[in-house]
């Protein structure tokens, strides 16, 4: 019927117009026909019957569009050519006429399409033609390329002979050809998986000379031990770097090697290598120009022990009638901080940093303290350079005071004065006097410490202290719109814009004083900003200082996750290995440079020459060098990322006067 309609529309003024209307009654009751199109159909051809034939040929092509739009009629069926300034006399149902406007548009586009469509063709086969073949093997070893493959069938048999994965959605047909581009893809990867390996040598002796060659692991893991050095590594990222139990750590990799206290062991040799790298990060604090500090209330559980065991020592002790006897039955329970070996973490922490501090009396009774906090100390050894941060924490008997009078023996008075940024608490104030001598000490306070009692005890005065905070969050404000500013700048809205809110806080809570006693919690925080008032706007005078001592608050809040943790808290041993690692863990993220990679540095840096300078194992330092000497970057990317081990082994050759070292391991846990 398609042929015979083809035909027909070659003459379409020689056709009847009654023919063509019993045509369109016929197709009517047809059951594949839709009511609408046919009702178009019909009043088309009444209009074009009742005309005669001078309209017919308008009629008939404005049905063959409507036709050809809806899919009855093929579009590759040809049409008599339309007259470009033939107007339509008949009037034709609105449908009709926009399918005709369509049409033209549709026949346009498709006509560019078509055009282009061969351009391209032509432009890919003059390509492929001037193109070396590559092989498809290459290209599919490479570990992140996929191939795409396009075209004809004459490349599917070698797509078969080297098994590739082609993705049936990737295949565009273009032409008689197949395409083969190469795409890169990236993916994230995490992988934990414990595993032990098997590390195949050789061990030759010469009884003529005496020299033995054998198998050098210094590049797989630590003399003496099965396990390689990125196993060590990951224990750290998981036991500092995410706070997971020691004991969850154990169900995850099993007994085996990854024990409680296997982990306790690795974390011990870890501190111990780190320990003279920590006492190096001491000494750079004391000579920063400002410094940041705080402490949060720590817990040990030995300690914890130690403490009621005394107190039910001394109570009994008040109810015996002869004490001799009494302490001859029942000593003194000894704190757990003596009768350690000298080797221990403690004892070696203790003669550098001190762990008990006392409390100054001022009748110059020295009574010690006896709750445990862990301090933090950081600072910037280059002013204004955030890379160059220094974290230090500490867990002892006392206040962040304490342990900055401590650091401060080993600050020169050539070094300048000294800014302390914290909350102004009297806990916090150096009172050494050999500092006192030899270092000015200032003291800058937080501008959040201020707005607390306001925002905690806002129910019980609303209206005032919504005034407070609103000034309190202008100065806030002013520092976010001054970070980036040149330090002129950023000073000059410090003494104009931020020192007006201070003094205007300073004016409410002068008036706030006669309403709130002090001995209240509103009051106390009122008494704090007109008493410190010269501490919180410090940082309107010295560009260097921050506005408030949050920093030091986000780097404490790691702490109390741990606290949560079994990790650190069952002994002091293990809370000064917590300490030494975390430190160095955090100053690794100050300094920009991956904890893992300065990790692994240290490691395999034989000990004896991180002794003899370790101020260079500083991670900012570590980082420079990083920078400059990509060949050992590799290196260190080999050892923490090498599928192979035995990639990493080498050959030594002993002195034939020492004997022969038989602790190296031929197994490694990683």
């Amino acid at each position: 019927m398609a042929k015979k309609r083809k035909n027909e529309t070659k003459k379409p003024s020689q056709l009847a117009p009654p023919e063509e209307f019993e045509k369109a009654r016929v197709w009517a009751h047809d059951e594949k026909s839709e009511p609408d199109f046919v009702r178009n159909v019909i009043l088309a051809l009444e209009g074009a019957q009742a005309s005669g034939l001078s309209g017919q040929t308008s009629a008939r092509r404005s049905v063959e569009a409507l036709a050809r739009a809806m899919g009855i009629i093929p579009s590759s069926e040809k049409v008599a050519p339309q007259k470009k300034k033939a107007r339509v006399e008949l009037p034709i149902d609105d449908e009709i006429a926009r399918l005709l406007k369509t049409e033209r548009q549709l026949k346009e586009l498709g006509r560019y399409i078509s055009r282009k469509l061969k351009s391209v063709q032509r432009n890919i086969a003059v390509g492929i033609q001037k193109r070396d073949t590559e092989s498809i093997a290459e290209s599919a070893n490479e570990p992140s390329t996929e191939l795409v493959l396009a075209g004809g069938a004459d490349r599917d048999q070698g797509c078969e002979e080297n098994n590739l994965n082609v993705d049936d959605e990737a295949r565009v047909n273009m032409g008689s050809r197949r395409i083969e581009t190469k795409t890169r893809r990236k993916k994230t990867d995490l992988l934990f998986d414990h595993r032990t390996k098997v590390i195949n040598g050789e061990k030759i002796y010469d009884p003529d000379t005496g020299r033995t060659l054998a198998m050098d692991l210094s590049l797989v893991g630590p003399k003496g031990k099965q396990i390689t050095w990125r196993a060590l590594a990951n224990i750290v990222v998981l036991v500092f770097g995410m706070a997971m139990p020691a004991s969850r750590i154990e169900k995850l990799f099993g007994k085996k090697g990854f024990s409680r206290s296997n982990i306790s062991d690795h974390c011990g040799y870890i501190a111990a290598r780190l320990l003279p790298i920590y006492i190096a990060m001491s000494e750079a604090i004391a000579k920063c120009p400002v410094i940041m500090g705080d402490d949060c209330v720590s817990r040990i559980s030995n300690l914890t022990r130690y403490r009621r065991d005394l107190n039910t020592w001394k109570k009994a002790k008040k109810l015996t009638s002869d004490e001799a006897v009494f302490l001859e039955e029942n000593p003194e329970p000894k704190p757990p901080w003596e009768g350690l070996s000298p080797e221990s973490l403690t004892v070696q922490l203790e003669a550098e940093l001190d762990f008990c501090f006392v409390h100054n009396k001022a009748q110059g009774n020295k009574e010690q303290k006896t709750r445990l906090h862990t301090s933090l100390l950081s600072g910037e050894t280059t002013c204004g350079d955030p890379q160059s941060r220094i974290v230090l924490y500490r867990s002892h008997l006392g206040s962040v005071g304490n342990l900055l009078s401590r650091v401060l023996l080993s600050r020169k008075s050539s070094d300048g004065p000294l800014v302390f940024v914290g909350d102004l608490s009297s806990s916090n104030h150096v009172t050494d006097p050999d500092v006192l001598k030899r270092v000015s000490i200032s003291y800058a306070g937080c501008a959040s410490h201020a707005r607390r009692p306001f925002k905690r005890h806002f129910d019980h005065d609303p209206e005032e202290c919504e005034v407070a905070l609103d000034l309190i969050r202008s100065v806030f404000h002013l520092e976010e719109i001054s970070k980036g500013a040149s330090d002129k700048l950023k000073l000059e809205i410090r003494s104009e814009n931020s020192m007006w809110s201070w003094n205007e806080l300073k004016a409410h809570c002068l008036e706030l004083q006669e309403k709130w006693s002090p001995s209240t919690a509103l009051g106390e925080g009122i008494e704090y900003v007109i008493s410190n008032f010269e501490q919180l706007t410090l940082y309107c005078r010295d560009v260097r200082l921050p506005v408030s001592n949050d920093l030091s608050e986000r780097l404490l809040r790691y702490e109390k996750l741990m606290d949560r943790s079994s990790f650190g808290r069952e002994t002091i041993e293990g809370r000064a290995r917590y300490d030494i690692i975390r430190s160095f863990w955090q100053t690794c993220v100050s300094a920009g440079i991956d904890p893992t990679f300065a990790l692994i540095d240290i490691l395999i840096t034989p000990h004896e020459k991180v002794l003899e300078k370790p101020e260079l194992y500083i991670p900012q330092q570590i980082a420079e060098r990083h920078k400059a000497d990509a060949k050992h970057v590799e290196l260190i990317d080999k050892i923490l990322h090498s599928r192979d081990l035995s990639s990493l082994v080498s050959y030594k050759l002993y002195d034939p006067n020492m004997p022969v070292d038989d602790e190296d391991e031929n197994t490694a846990t990683c």
